[in-house]
């Protein structure tokens, strides 16, 4: 053991240039090192514009695992022809949503009331058993000054089980006063779906089979 460790110590880390090397090194390549690709591909390819290919994205939706998805049970609000006047009315509102396989990000719409505000977000898993406060962080001023802007992101955890449902809605804090936008009485909520998606059939004669 004790000449084991005198070996360990005893190693040293020499460096390419510190020997008189090159650090970099430049190949060049002729025609005859491009990869052959077979017309059947190369038809297909020319068949199809650029954005038809997979991003990385979409690629990696396509593994065998399963894969979970969000999906929120309501339009986003900021469609309506009337929000502004929604917001107005009512001094908070939820704007819109976007959802991945692990989180939440929303917008939120505040009337501007006073100088300091505090949004909150208050989300359960459990039907309101329990629940959570997050904070929203300021974003920006709308151009007539009449609205601000918040923002929040929420992470689905991994026990949010397939068909399980995640609840929130939204408290504003201004002027000594307290608004809530909780979708009209039915909160706002978002399911948990699994899925497993399958690469299709086009790729039996795609890239993926000569590389």
């Amino acid at each position: 053991p004790i000449s084991l460790l005198a070996r360990v110590s005893s190693k040293k880390v020499r460096f390419a240039d510190s020997l008189g090397l090159e650090l970099t090194t430049i190949r060049h390549f002729c025609d005859g090192d491009m990869p052959h690709v077979p017309p059947r591909v190369m038809a297909r390819l020319r068949e199809r514009p650029p954005q038809c290919l997979l991003s990385d994205q979409m690629m990696a939706m396509f593994l065998d695992s399963p894969t979970h998805l969000l999906e929120p049970l309501f339009t986003n609000p900021g469609r309506w022809p009337d929000f502004q006047e929604q917001v107005r009315l009512a001094r908070v509102c939820l704007e819109s949503i976007s959802t991945d396989q692990f989180s939440i990000l929303g917008v939120i719409r505040v009337w501007n009331l006073a100088y300091e505000k505090q949004v909150t977000v208050r989300y359960t898993l459990n039907q309101w058993s329990s629940f959570v406060d997050i904070a929203a962080c300021h974003s920006a001023h709308s151009a007539d000054n009449q609205t601000d802007t918040f923002s929040f992101k929420l992470v689905a955890p991994v026990f949010l089980d397939t068909g399980g449902t995640l609840q929130f809605a939204i408290r504003y804090l201004a002027a000594g006063q307290e608004y809530w936008d909780n979708n009209k009485g039915s909160d706002y909520q978002v399911r948990s779906h699994k899925f497993k998606i399958s690469p299709p059939k086009d790729w039996e004669n795609g890239w993926i089979h000569f590389i």
